[in-house]
């Protein structure tokens, strides 16, 4: 499994990177969740069903790893974990991957990767608490100069998500193990 699922990281990253505008997707909202009229906004979104079309991981088709399920990910009690771990796993992996590409000199997406990852996850997450959660992280001007600074947005808003659930584990279970954020940016 080690070269093969290497191999096609990085085959699904130069994939993504050459061909980001036939895998997103446009859509125009007029309703909101409730099917009130509202005015028209504009998302971008990542086409999956195109991706796991297109690409196979590990030299494996993608529904493998559905019945396996995300052995890296497993949470704490059965049924925890793994589905949002995973997201945020892809998620860290695209944005690093454009921070890499802009690193090598590669020309822009014509979508700020971060504001695709926000309009798919308003649009297509399931977990409103979790949607909400993770859009009402602050994005400044500033998180959006850079690949890299979109990258680094993402690490603080996934160390805000672990501090909130942790604080959320501790009342209710004073004995459950401290989540840890990830390493500062000095380090």
């Amino acid at each position: 499994n080690g070269p093969s699922c290497r191999q096609s990281a990085c085959l699904m990253q130069a994939e993504l990177r050459d061909n980001w505008d036939y895998f997103t997707r446009e859509a125009t909202i007029t309703l909101d969740a409730q099917g009130q009229p509202m005015p028209a906004t504009k998302y971008h979104f990542l086409n999956w069903a195109e991706v796991e079309q297109r690409h196979r991981w590990c030299n494996r088709p993608w529904p493998d790893f559905a019945q396996e399920g995300w052995t890296w990910c497993r949470g704490r009690t059965p049924g925890t974990r793994g589905y949002t771990c995973g997201l945020w796993m892809l998620f860290h992996a695209l944005l690093a991957g454009a921070a890499a590409n802009a690193d090598a000199g590669q020309p822009p997406p014509a979508s700020l990767p971060l504001e695709v990852l926000r309009s798919t996850i308003a649009q297509f997450f399931g977990c409103s608490d979790c949607r909400d959660h993770f859009l009402a992280v602050p994005v400044t001007p500033e998180d959006r100069t850079s690949p890299r600074a979109q990258a680094l947005w993402l690490w603080r808003a996934h160390n805000t998500a672990t501090a909130r659930i942790a604080a959320e584990e501790q009342k209710f279970n004073a004995a459950a193990p401290p989540r840890l954020p990830w390493a500062s940016q000095a380090s």
